[in-house]
């Protein structure tokens, strides 16, 4: 193994992104099986299964997703396909399900209203991310706070909030919630990630409602061998004590359908090449991704496109020789920022990088990444299967210098295609592509120009060139071809309104090979642009309820109304610039935004945040039933009562004797084992919550029982049995008091030698053998009068 694969196998295997752990499985299906067979409905799953290093490779694997919680499937479960909704019949192993049956069918309405959200075509503008904090019943540790956490997700600087709204030029916004610590019944042995799941989101319950993704965050169990675990696609993501960007965005990416970011390794046999010759995919292998082996870096532009992130003009297919310039990767715009070179059921593809931004794309000036372009091997098609960077420079054992620099050439062996890097700068780079056979495409249409003419569009063009003629143009609105002029203007004469239009031009030349397509500049119609953001929201606390008031938003036509959010989740609309929101949660700070509509349905950049923190006012409601029940053995009064209920959560309860505080506890029980045994005492309970606040007070008075004076009658029949060894087995009948008989003594020789509850004893005597004695026994109340004494006579053996 070359030293730069091996070191990227420890690196591997020191953060493994995985969905399911192959350690897990042994461990399970280990387990005994249940006998009696199981059936499941559900929605089938794909997860991906990442070993601990690079002798691990990654396989596939499934799980059931039912109205119940999610089922892992045994990993034997193959022939099932992701996507369908499926009845298995089969027996619990461990964690797992071992599958006998399988059939195929139809889900009820409800369960596909409940399952389409786990089937994302592209990224959601908005995802919606609850991070659920769960520890275990053998490990309640909790390395993290609340704080802490929204900071990497949502709002740090370096969040995965700001990752994905950077590199997605902003279509992408996330938005969401912290909740918890939450103790789950479940253990943390045997990574059983499923339980977890359906665990913790009981521990959450209503407080997942509108949420698109959930992630589980945990202190590190040992027995995963993974640092984070995603749905691909679905809905939910586990992190194994890892809060880094690196698992955090990457588990995340699965969720939204993007697979992982590899590199790839080719040689003929004696030396590497670039794609000649034998070639294998190295997982994670791409250092210029998180979804590969970068820390920080963002996607490339094949999963940007993926995703829907690239504008409709922003890859383009290369047919026909030319020079064709591709656009930085980061950067907001509509000019092509990926090239296509099909290959068959594959293709190639070739994007360029410049540094960009503070924390994501922040490569040096004049590194090797933005020195050239980078050049991909992925399907034709977007099929969420993984792209694999090609070492444009495979002399060298690293992938640090894989960019294809200007003046190298790269030859595809499959196309015959040579791919020659020109130029690279800060707007971009020019790369020349020569096919086989010669044919070459037009040259780019200059001075495209589009302009209003009423309710129409007219664009215009200078012409391209070509040597053997141009024979026409093919006009596109926003990536979709609306005419074929042969001369250089076109008259769109029913463009949509309310959108910006981006109109391109590429010219085909009589072999029919198509050129570059060359855009002008957007071209707004209607309502295209969002509203100003609001001003930052002005916070009144008005008892329990929260008034927000901000400053008015602007617009290109008019501001609808606004939506105002807390700690990220929508809260109402307004069509004024307050709201009221009656229905803040006592004893929590919670923070406020504001975001601007406008009638052409664009929501505007939400507002600066402003926080508030919400006292607790109300005091818990006053404890009932409460009694008190005394006890003569031993003395006290045990006071009851039922819980009470508070706006927040009861703390504890005080409990009081004469208006003095005896006790404080969490319990709806107490006792007391000090109360004077004559007389009466007035007890007093009331419950406390986390604010301080105590509820009215319910009391009850508790009266000590009279005197006892009565004593015992003595038993009225002893019996005693001369034992071996100087042993005397003694039994008699119980006796009778106005009370309660609390015991028994024996006497012998005028001396108490034994005490019992019970009505027999057996005990040695220290007198000789032969020896006749007298025992006596007598009843004791729980006063301490004692009857008069039962006397036996017996000899001793």
């Amino acid at each position: 193994m070359l030293p730069e694969r091996r070191r990227r196998g420890q690196l591997l295997a020191l953060i493994v992104l995985a969905v399911v752990s192959l350690t897990c499985a042994p461990s399970a299906l280990g387990a005994p099986a249940s006998r009696r067979p199981v059936t499941l409905a559900g929605l089938v799953q794909l997860v991906h299964v990442d070993g601990v290093d690079a002798r691990s490779p990654g396989q596939m694997a499934l799980v059931l997703r039912t109205p119940g919680g999610l089922v892992a499937l045994d990993p034997g479960a193959t022939s099932l396909h992701a996507g369908t909704y499926v009845r298995l019949v089969g027996r619990r192993v461990g964690g797992h399900l071992l599958v006998t049956a399988a059939h195929v069918t139809t889900a009820p309405l409800a369960a596909r209203r409940a399952f389409a959200a786990d089937q994302p075509a592209s990224a959601p503008s908005t995802p919606r991310l609850a991070v659920v904090m769960i520890n275990f019943s053998n490990d309640t540790r909790r390395p993290f706070t609340a704080d802490g956490v929204a900071a990497a997700v949502f709002s740090g600087p370096a969040s995965v909030g700001a990752y994905y709204a950077e590199q997605s030029f902003g279509k992408v916004q996330l938005a969401g919630t912290v909740l918890g610590w939450y103790t789950l019944p479940a253990a943390s042995t045997g990574c059983d990630y499923a339980t977890w799941a359906n665990q913790g989101r009981a521990a959450a319950g209503s407080a997942l409602t509108g949420y698109d993704h959930v992630m589980f965050l945990f202190p590190t169990v040992s027995s995963c061998a993974w640092a984070g675990l995603g749905d691909l696609p679905g809905p939910e993501t586990w992190i194994n004590g890892y809060l880094q960007l690196r698992v955090l965005a990457h588990e995340l990416g699965h969720n939204l359908g993007v697979h992982h970011a590899n590199a790839l390794s080719c040689s003929d046999g004696v030396v590497r090449t670039a794609l000649a010759g034998t070639c294998t995919m190295t997982e994670y292998g791409d250092p210029y991704s998180v979804m590969g082996s970068g820390s920080t870096r963002q996607f490339s532009a094949y999963h940007k496109a993926e995703l829907g992130w690239l504008a409709p003009t922003g890859a383009y297919t290369v047919t026909a020789s030319g020079t064709y310039h591709v656009a930085p990767s980061e950067l907001s715009t509509d000019a092509p920022q990926m090239l296509r070179i099909v290959r068959g059921a594959d293709a190639l593809y070739v994007d360029v990088r410049q540094p960009f931004g503070t924390a994501f794309d922040a490569f040096a000036a004049g590194s090797s990444p933005v020195s050239g372009v980078m050049i991909r091997v992925a399907p034709a098609t977007f099929n969420m299967t993984q792209p694999a960077l090609v070492d444009a420079t495979p002399s060298t054992s690293t992938y640090s210098d894989a960019a294809l620099v200007p003046g190298q050439s790269l030859t595809d062996p499959v196309t015959g295609a040579t791919i020659t890097t020109v130029d690279v700068g800060p707007t971009g780079a020019t790369v020349q592509v020569a096919m086989p056979g010669g044919a070459s495409a037009p040259t780019l249409p200059g001075a495209v120009v589009a302009v209003r003419n009423g309710a129409a569009i007219d664009v215009s063009w200078t012409a391209s060139t070509d040597a053997g003629g141009v024979a026409s143009y093919r006009v596109y609105r926003n990536g979709l071809r609306i005419g074929v002029p042969t001369g250089v203007t076109f008259h769109d004469p029913s463009p949509p309104s309310n959108v910006s239009l981006v109109y391109g031009v590429a010219a085909v030349n009589s072999a029919a090979i198509e050129g570059e397509i060359a855009t002008a500049a957007p071209l707004s119609v209607g309502d295209v642009a969002p509203p100003s953001a609001p001003g930052v929201p002005l916070l009144t606390l008005s008892s329990s309820f929260v008034s927000v008031a901000w400053a008015a938003s602007t617009d290109d036509v008019a501001v609808t109304g606004y939506l105002v959010y807390r700690d990220g989740v929508s809260i109402g609309t307004a069509s004024t610039t307050t709201l009221l929101d009656q229905t803040p949660r006592a004893g929590a700070s919670h923070t406020y935004t504001v975001a601007a509509t406008d009638a052409a349905g664009h929501l505007s950049a939400a507002s600066e945040p402003s926080v508030i923190d919400v006292p607790d006012v109300i005091p818990p409601t006053m404890p009932g039933g409460l009694a008190g029940v005394t006890s003569p053995l031993p003395w006290s009064v045990t006071l009851t009562w039922t819980a009470s209920v508070d706006n927040v959560r009861v703390s504890a309860y005080h409990v009081y004797r004469d208006g003095v505080l005896i006790a404080t506890t969490p319990a709806t029980a107490w006792t007391d084992v000090d109360m004077p045994r004559v007389g009466a005492a007035t007890y007093e309970v009331g419950a406390t919550d986390a604010a301080g606040f105590e509820s009215l007070r319910a009391s009850v008075v508790v009266l000590a029982p009279p005197p006892d004076h009565l004593a015992p009658l003595e038993p009225s029949t002893v019996r005693a049995t001369a034992l071996a060894h100087r042993k005397v087995a003694l039994r008699w009948s119980r006796s009778v008091d106005d009370v309660r008989v609390a015991r028994y003594e024996i006497v012998v020789g005028g001396r108490t030698i034994a005490t019992t509850a019970r009505l027999a004893l057996t005990f040695r005597v220290p007198v000789r053998t032969g020896t006749m004695i007298v025992i006596a026994v007598r009843a004791v109340d729980t006063s301490g009068n004692r009857s008069a004494l039962k006397r036996v006579r017996v000899r001793i053996r």
